[in-house]
This record gives C-alpha cells, sequence and structure tokens, in this order.
C-alpha cells in the first residue's frame, strides 16, 4: 500500500521519472527483497520527490536511516554517469535538499536549505550457498507515505492513515493515532 502511495504521487505531479536500476551481483542477488539488501533493486526518482535516507550517513549532522527527527529531503537535481540513460542507470549523485540537516554545505536552495550529494552506497551479504552478493543503490525511497512503523516517535502536524480491516501486530492503530497532537489532525 505504501509503495502504490507513494508511485502513485510520481505519476500526479507529471514530470520525468528517473528509473535507477541497482548494480548488483551474486547468485539472485536482483531478486533479494530490499530488506535483505539494504536497497531496492529499482528505484524510482524524480525532481522535487519527497525521499528520506535507508542508511544513516551523518548521524550527528542529522543524516539519518527513516524520517526520525524530520530527515526527509527534496530531490534538488540528479547527475547520471557519462553514457547512462535515464530508463536504466543508477545516477552518479542525487543532490537532495535536507532542511534538518546540520552541517557544513557548499550549496542551497533559494531558501537557503542545505543541499548535499547522496552518492551511490555498497551493501554486502551472504547469498544462496554462502557466495557473496553486492547491490549498489542510491541510498534514498520515496517518503511521501510511510508505514507506521517508520512514524513512531514522531509528531506529526497532520496524518492520514489507513488502517485497513484489522491491526497488522497489536497496538498499530494506537501508534498511528497518537502520532498527531489533536484528532481533528486525522483523516481516514
Amino acid at each position: 500500500m505504501v509503495a502504490e502511495l507513494n508511485i502513485n504521487s510520481l505519476v500526479q505531479a507529471s514530470k520525468p521519472v528517473l528509473r535507477s536500476v541497482a548494480r548488483s551481483t551474486g547468485p539472485d542477488s536482483t531478486r533479494v527483497s530490499e530488506n535483505t539488501a539494504g536497497s531496492p533493486q529499482i528505484l524510482y526518482l524524480m525532481l522535487g520527490a519527497q525521499v528520506m535516507l535507508t542508511r544513516n550517513l551523518w548521524t550527528s549532522m542529522g543524516l539519518t536511516n527513516g524520517i526520525k527527527h524530520g530527515t526527509t529531503g527534496q530531490i534538488h537535481s540528479i547527475a547520471l554517469a557519462a553514457g547512462d540513460t535515464p530508463q536504466q542507470c543508477t545516477p552518479a549523485v542525487v543532490m537532495v535538499a535536507f532542511p534538518s540537516y546540520k552541517g557544513p554545505s557548499t550549496w542551497h536552495t533559494n531558501d537557503g536549505i542545505p543541499v548535499l550529494p547522496i552518492i551511490p552506497q555498497t551493501t554486502t551479504w551472504e547469498g544462496t550457498g554462502g557466495a557473496r552478493c553486492t547491490r549498489r543503490q542510491i541510498p534514498l525511497k520515496l517518503a511521501y507515505a510511510i508505514t507506521i512503523h517508520k512514524c513512531q516517535g514522531l509528531t506529526l502536524p497532520r496524518a492520514v492513515i489507513n488502517i485497513g480491516e484489522s491491526d497488522f501486530s497489536g497496538g498499530l492503530t494506537f501508534v498511528a493515532v497518537s502520532r498527531v497532537k489533536t484528532l481533528d489532525s486525522l483523516a481516514f
């Protein structure tokens, strides 16, 4: 559901979308889940897209995995390596504006928000039969919609919640509803 909502947000924007294909090695490495490999095999990116990091890059400066401490950003620009095409590549760098970043920065948006280079990262794991597998991908994820697990610990100004017919795990409805200060800040 969350992945579908994130993709729909890109479609509704009616802008060009880049399809970032991870560079994977090892048996079955292209079919391994995002949870195992630390990043998706295919990642869709767009200028202006709301994203979150999937790795801790510099925790003391606010560049952390997920959206704790408001670490969502907005894609400012995307640079491809020579010879790559937007249909089949892993970008060389994605420039992301992170309002919560507290460290030094050379680039800023017109509003003074720091813009930081996010480069591909490599994850290594043990695959089938003990074979070494790797996946190299930009450590970003679309963040228009997030799971209830990702919003734990956050206080949000507003939230739209799709609870479904029953809790997937005990207490998830409470976690979702308690992310806002008042019930009139919720939509179901």
